[in-house]
């Protein structure tokens, strides 16, 4: 991958650990470049999170609410993702399992997280305006790391 100054790439794997097959399917095991870049905006999204989050409620609440978030985000931008490939994995021109190693639907990842934030926040007693605006500072950032790999 290149970026659009023509400049330095992207590593696309860090770390290759070979592959696994399973019922004729190969699959890569192996830590890549976008997937670091992914992690690190997760990791800098939290630290906004808790840091702002301790100011209205309990640390905890808030890393809790993220990491439930993230990973509600996850599973949508996966299951979203697997629809729009349907008809390629039905027909077998994209195998499933290629198909969940990548990417992810970001919008369908969104809207179950929204769902994550409002539950958690109002199970805290927390107004969920409160948790929005805390969390509304960190998906853009979150976001916009992790869009850096994809340059």
């Amino acid at each position: 991958m290149r970026f659009p100054s023509g400049g330095t790439n992207i590593y696309p794997v860090l770390i290759d650990l070979g592959q696994l097959r399973i019922g004729g399917v190969t699959i890569p095991l192996a830590i890549g470049g976008y997937g670091a870049v992914f992690v690190l905006g997760i990791i800098l999204g939290w630290a906004v999170v808790v840091t702002l989050g301790q100011r209205v409620g309990p640390r905890s609440v808030f890393s809790d609410t993220y990491i439930t978030a993230i990973i509600a985000g996850v599973i949508g931008a996966k299951l979203t993702n697997g629809l729009v490939f349907l008809p390629d994995i039905l027909s077998g021109r994209k195998p499933l399992a290629i198909m969940l190693m990548g990417g992810g639907v970001w919008l369908g990842g969104v809207i179950p997280a929204l769902f994550v934030i409002y539950w958690k926040m109002r199970q805290h007693g927390i107004h969920p305006g409160i948790g929005a605006n805390i969390f509304f500072v960190a998906v853009p950032l979150a976001h916009g790391v992790g869009r850096i790999a994809c340059l």
